[in-house]
């Protein structure tokens, strides 16, 4: 299966930073099972579905309209953040984000993230999250720190990235989820064309409605 280049890079830098770290569970707490109990509250909020041919994160799914997923995000209280180019929620506490990525009027891709409250058993939400969703196309990681977890069917892409922590730290965990189509590699492709011929037409041969749609062009495109 063929990963996103962008979006993995993305992931493992974030994770390669230094380990996340949490704090110590009360004594006579076990850790291992109170990690799992959280991990597995986590993925209860986010994951719907029974297999990834009917996966969504908190209902958003590539190929649903943009304005349901707007109005879905409003709904339970989240709202987008120029600052950190995704949305997020004003409940106290909550560090939760959803990112998402536009292929016209539809969704191509979904990511939400969330801190956990204690350190990560990896093992433990390797053995959650293979339970849900069945064995992997693909699997990375470095132990003690981060686990990479990648599933497929047909044009559907989900990974799983799980931040891990040592005891002892004042850290939460980290869970990263992201559901998107190969159709958007085709639709970014379109796009990228679509920049590169307007900026090639003459400017004194540039429609009105042609200039305002080189202006919305990525940057990156013309690097």
């Amino acid at each position: 299966m063929r990963i996103r280049t962008c979006l993995a890079f993305i992931t493992l830098l974030a994770l390669l930073a230094p380990a996340i770290t949490a704090a110590e569970p009360a004594a006579g707490k076990p850790a291992d099972s109170t990690a799992a109990l959280d991990f597995e509250q986590v993925l209860d909020r986010w994951l719907q579905g029974d297999g990834l041919a009917s996966t969504s994160l908190m209902g958003l799914r590539p190929g649903m309209a943009v304005a349901e997923a707007d109005g879905m995000l409003s709904d339970t209280g989240y709202s987008y953040s120029n600052h950190i180019q995704a949305y997020r929620t004003a409940r106290p506490g909550d560090r939760s984000r959803v990112r998402l990525q536009y292929m016209g009027s539809e969704l191509g891709f979904v990511e939400v993230q969330d801190e956990l409250p204690g350190p990560v058993d990896l093992d433990q939400a390797r053995s959650l999250l293979v339970a849900r969703l069945g064995a992997p196309a693909e699997e990375s990681g470095a132990a003690g720190h981060h686990l990479v977890l990648a599933w497929q069917r047909d044009d559907i892409r989900l990974t799983a990235v799980v931040g891990g922590s040592a005891q002892g730290g004042e850290d939460p965990g980290l869970v990263r989820l992201q559901l998107w189509t190969t159709r958007l590699d085709d639709y970014e492709r379109r796009i990228v064309q679509r920049c590169l011929d307007l900026r090639a037409l003459p400017p004194d041969e540039r429609t009105p409605e042609q200039v305002q749609e080189l202006l919305r062009c990525p940057m990156s495109v013309f690097e």
